[in-house]
């Protein structure tokens, strides 16, 4: 009887103790789990997309700023007080007309100073001859030269004083008007009859050629200029309405990798936070013709290319730029001990194009990677993600 109840006390405590045993290993696993569940929650979010290869829009939309090819700032070299403003602004112009007089009293009087001043000359010429005259029919060789040498000096003083009166007149006349040096339209009027010329610093007149019209100038991406020269003609439709104009390719700038919010160009190595970084593009001028335009006037456009494009696509904002150039960072699965863990991986890249939101990436993408858009939290090469 003793035996066979130490024998049943003994097969409850065996199964107590597994029963124990089971609930702490099953324990250990909730806390392990849980454990590596708020770990994974600690890890840095990410969102993710697959490379496509449906090719860049041909189409760009920008903005520009039109303005006029050649423009000048006009003055009164001579200072002076404004008399009378001839234009307003708007006004088209010819070359050689009137925009603003000057008060020019102190030329003029520079001008009655000369004009009595050479009077005086003139006066004593007579006098100068008949003693020249007498000496030559008394023929007293002596006085003779005397005479030659001051009638001769006289006309020389005479010639110089009316060389002189000219000048003043010329520049009193410069002074006087200012005119325009070509045919043009008239920007802006500062002048201000009463107040002196250049007043605040400012520029009398402000003056366009309607001869060298109109250029909008524009930030585009580099591959759009891949098929172009300088005075190649450009297609562009402009403004909701889809006008079409025609222009002609001016100029080309250098290209810019700088941030559009003018944040600084990471170094290699640091940590980086997703964002959308302002890609590759080239400074523009387009020539246009079009007089329906106003100087100063902010645009929208449409540029199309034929310029084939290679690469696959991924969204802009995948793309940053560092001192070594483009790079992404993808998606690298590895094997561990409680599974797969996923890891950034950076990847330099060679972009071929950039159009707003999609990008091409011509090396350095085979297609089948899985690219990070975003980040919770700042990014570095082999940093364990939370996909």
């Amino acid at each position: 009887m003793d035996a066979t109840a130490e024998s049943t006390t003994a097969g409850r405590r065996k199964r107590a103790i597994g029963l124990i045993a089971g609930i702490g290993g099953a324990s250990l696993v909730l806390l392990t789990l849980f454990s590596n569940t708020l770990y994974g929650l600690t890890l840095p979010k990410v969102t993710t997309e697959q490379p496509a290869d449906d090719g860049i829009d041909p189409v760009f939309k920008g903005t520009g700023v039109v303005h006029y090819a050649l423009k000048l700032e006009l003055s009164n070299p001579g200072g002076g007080n404004v008399k009378e403003v001839l234009v307003k602004e708007g006004d088209k112009v010819t070359r050689g007309q009137g925009l603003v007089r000057y008060e020019n009293d102190e030329a003029m009087q520079q001008i009655e100073a000369g004009q009595a001043a050479l009077d005086k000359l003139e006066l004593a010429l007579p006098a100068l001859r008949r003693i020249y005259i007498e000496a030559a029919r008394e023929s007293d060789a002596e006085v003779l030269e005397d005479a030659r040498i001051a009638l001769e000096s006289a006309n020389i003083d005479i010639a110089s004083q009316e060389k002189n009166i000219r000048a003043l007149q010329h520049q009193a006349e410069e002074r006087g008007e200012l005119r325009a040096p070509f045919d043009g339209v008239i920007i802006a009027v500062h002048a201000i009859a009463g107040l002196p010329s250049g007043v605040e610093a400012a520029p009398d007149i402000q003056l366009a050629d309607l001869g060298k019209g109109l250029q909008i100038e524009t930030q585009v991406p580099r591959y759009l200029t891949q098929s172009h020269q300088i005075g190649d003609p450009i297609a562009m439709s402009v403004g909701e309405s889809g006008r079409d104009v025609q222009g002609e390719l001016v100029d080309i700038g250098a290209s810019s990798f700088a941030d559009s919010r003018g944040a600084e160009v990471p170094e290699p190595g640091d940590a980086v936070t997703p964002v959308d970084d302002a890609p590759p593009t080239i400074r523009v001028l387009i020539g246009i013709t079009d007089t329906k335009f106003r100087d100063g006037e902010q645009i929208t456009f449409k540029l199309t290319t034929d310029h084939k494009v290679d690469g696959v696509m991924v969204s802009s904002t995948a793309v940053h730029y560092g001192m070594d150039g483009a790079y992404v960072f993808v998606v690298d699965r590895r094997e561990g001990p409680l599974g797969n863990a996923a890891y950034a991986r950076k990847v330099p890249v060679t972009v071929s194009a950039i159009n707003g939101p999609r990008t091409a990436v011509a090396e350095g993408l085979l297609g089948d990677e899985t690219v990070i858009l975003d980040s919770s939290e700042p990014l570095a090469d082999g940093v364990q993600i939370r996909p």
